[in-house]
């Protein structure tokens, strides 16, 4: 399989289009599990088909950021295989590459979607953590904190690769840029959510109500903070972001009552707001 993607000549769209259908293919046997050889297959041919593009003297910029993309997140789908440790090393260099920077955000959500849960994987989450981010970075790198450091799993990551991660993400809540980041601060919220839980299948690896209880007094303070400053804009402003400040308001305030314990008052419609965040990509 892997030759058909070293052909010369080759429309870098072609082999874009058939890595896509094998994700869809992947994606097809998933639910099915079934075909186990098959979906091995693709992903040696992904892991064959990245280590030839990046091996290139002068890999071309489409094949970065189109197959190499489309690849990683193909990986990412056959994620019930067991992975040999070189694609998660891989992928931890891939973060530092100047080459692969386009791709980061493939790479992370790639990272999020890999299972069973990886201490090392989280490892790498934590550690790009804490780099200056923009916002094409932050959303998928929050979103793949929440995928591997969920507590609802019966083997979730040890508590104590956690760290502060959670001080961290208030911290990135704060920062100028993102503080009044609707989507941002939703991802950001997100992902507090799945480390800081209350642990319903495995207890003892859980955050302790300290921990929860400063989550949960930033998160009123927020919301608090983006009342106050929705209030203040003009009617015109109002009227523009008012969809995002509500949705945004709406999400932190789940996860408050979420994270208290008080889930009686957690409508099926405000669960759907976690589940779609969480099954989004």
């Amino acid at each position: 399989m892997i030759e058909m993607f070293k052909r010369k000549g080759q429309d870098y769209k072609i082999k874009e289009r058939i890595i896509i259908t094998l994700g869809d293919l992947v994606n097809a046997s998933e639910k099915g599990r079934s075909h186990i050889k098959a979906l091995s297959d693709i992903q040696y041919a992904m892991t064959a088909y990245i280590n030839y593009i990046a091996k290139l003297p002068n890999p071309k910029a489409k094949e970065i950021n189109g197959g190499i993309r489309y690849a990683i997140e193909t990986i990412g789908k056959t994620s019930h295989i067991d992975r040999e440790r070189n694609i998660v090393r891989s992928l931890k260099e891939w973060l530092k590459e100047a080459s692969y920077y386009p791709i980061r955000f493939a790479i992370l959500y790639t990272i999020g979607k890999l299972r069973p849960v990886d201490s090392e994987l989280y490892r790498i989450l934590a550690e790009f953590l804490n780099k200056n981010l923009t916002k094409s970075l932050i959303i998928p790198l929050l979103w793949a904190i929440g995928q591997q450091g969920t507590r609802e799993t019966a083997v979730p990551v040890p508590i104590d690769y956690l760290g502060e991660s959670y001080r961290k993400i208030l911290d990135k809540m704060e920062i100028q840029d993102f503080a009044m980041d609707y989507e941002v601060i939703r991802y950001a919220v997100y992902a507090l959510w799945e480390i800081t839980m209350p642990c319903k299948i495995n207890p003892k690896n859980c955050c302790q109500d300290n921990c929860r209880q400063t989550v949960i007094s930033a998160l009123e303070k927020k919301f608090k903070t983006l009342k106050d400053t929705f209030d203040k804009k003009s009617q015109t402003e109002k009227e523009k972001e008012y969809p995002r400040y509500l949705q945004a308001g709406r999400f932190i305030n789940v996860v408050i009552s979420y994270l208290k314990g008080d889930t009686a008052n957690i409508s099926p419609d405000d669960m759907e707001l976690l589940r779609e965040i969480r099954e989004k990509n």
